[in-house]
């Protein structure tokens, strides 16, 4: 019960994030497009801050999608197969996915500290915050894969009478 409020509470977070980042981005593309066009002066920011935002919005949203189930998936032939198969093909690739979220969250702390001396080009923020959700969304992931492995672990030993319900 504690991980499944806590993955909600992940989702939830990870859902305003981006969802603030959408409104910064809406809100920075069309002052630049004032500056650009009413006072012929372009932000010299601008581009480099929506980059950043667009990747912070695909990145925590990714973790909402998860959360949710949402993600895209080619189950073409998952869907054929008799549903103790689906649910093991499942815990398959939610162990490997959290294994790959483990290498970037491990690949991540070097990186955040190797930044942690410098700045964006025209933006005066540290890169080490600019590279933070890189770190932050792969726990919040990881998080929530282990919740789901947690789950379906339970689902296919309840199915084979190695666990009373």
């Amino acid at each position: 019960m504690f991980m499944e409020r806590l993955c909600k509470l992940i989702a939830q977070i990870s859902m305003f994030i981006s969802a603030s980042c959408a409104g910064v981005l809406t809100v920075v593309m069309i002052l630049q497009i004032f500056c650009r066009k009413v006072l012929n002066n372009s932000l010299s920011w601008s581009d480099e801050m929506g980059g950043y935002l667009l990747v912070w919005i695909a990145l925590y949203g990714a973790v909402t999608a998860l959360y949710e189930h949402k993600h895209l998936a080619i189950d073409a032939i998952v869907n054929k197969m008799s549903i103790g198969a689906q649910q093991k093909v499942r815990l398959i690739v939610n162990c490997l996915v959290t294994l790959f979220l483990m290498i970037i969250f491990y690949y991540s702390l070097p990186l955040m500290t190797q930044l942690s001396g410098m700045t964006a080009v025209s933006l005066p923020i540290p890169r080490s915050v600019i590279y933070s959700p890189l770190l932050i969304t792969s726990v919040f992931s990881i998080v929530i894969l282990i919740n789901d492995i947690l789950q379906d672990v339970k689902i296919i030993m309840d199915k084979k009478g190695g666990i009373d319900s």
